[in-house]
């Protein structure tokens, strides 16, 4: 997705593109952290800290090519309790069921922390 500039209030937008682009999303449990991304990241892709929890891959065009969590399990799920059906469902693709509950729950995430938006609009100038 290419936007003029990556903005908090678009992660539902990128959530609804990821999913109808097939954005994969695997969960490795040893490191609890979570991915949903484009199958093959693109060489100028970068991962970009928003919060504690939450980063994206963003290019320096301002493509956002996939979601990045850590502490997935033990802290991010036990925060978003809308999301505990993704304690099953964290291998293959996002559940369409999930993806606006996702996305609200990144966002909130994001705003906890108050710095997301500033780290995004340093990245793309």
């Amino acid at each position: 997705m290419k936007t003029d500039y990556p903005t908090i209030e678009n992660i539902h937008e990128v959530a609804v593109r990821g999913a109808k682009q097939r954005w994969e999303t695997f969960y490795d449990a040893l490191a609890d952290v979570f991915y949903w991304k484009k199958p093959v990241l693109s060489k100028k892709a970068r991962l970009v800290g928003l919060s504690h929890q939450v980063s994206l891959y963003v290019t320096s065009e301002g493509e956002i090519e996939g979601i990045f969590i850590e502490m997935f399990q033990y802290h991010f799920l036990k925060e978003h309790r809308e999301l505990a059906e993704m304690k099953k469902n964290v291998q293959g693709y996002m559940p369409e069921t999930l993806i606006e509950k996702f996305s609200e729950s990144v966002i909130k995430d994001i705003e906890q922390d108050g710095q997301g938006q500033a780290m995004l609009e340093k990245l793309v100038i």
